[in-house]
């Protein structure tokens, strides 16, 4: 349990992390277009729709799509959803 509890955590967790905690955009966003998969019955801490909706706002070139009856993993529990969205 140290082990993972001590790992270096990647720089997409921290940018996240970021957005949601303190609810502003990173310094300096990514430019390059971004598509963001999230469910729309997902349940976890700081992770609900507005969460995402704050997301897409602070990335310039991002587009939210929601996947209706999916929770945390949609491209699981909603596979075919999930790829037409990517598509």
């Amino acid at each position: 349990m140290r082990e993972v509890v001590t790992q270096r955590r990647p720089r997409q967790f921290d940018v996240v992390s970021e957005i949601i905690l303190a609810g502003d955009p990173p310094v300096p966003p990514p430019q390059v277009r971004t598509l963001i998969v999230w469910g729309a019955d997902d349940h976890l801490p700081g992770s609900t729709v507005k969460t995402a909706q704050r997301l897409e706002r602070s990335l310039p070139n991002a587009q939210l799509v929601t996947i209706p009856r999916a929770g945390h993993l949609p491209q699981l529990e909603q596979p075919d959803e999930f790829i037409r969205a990517v598509l």
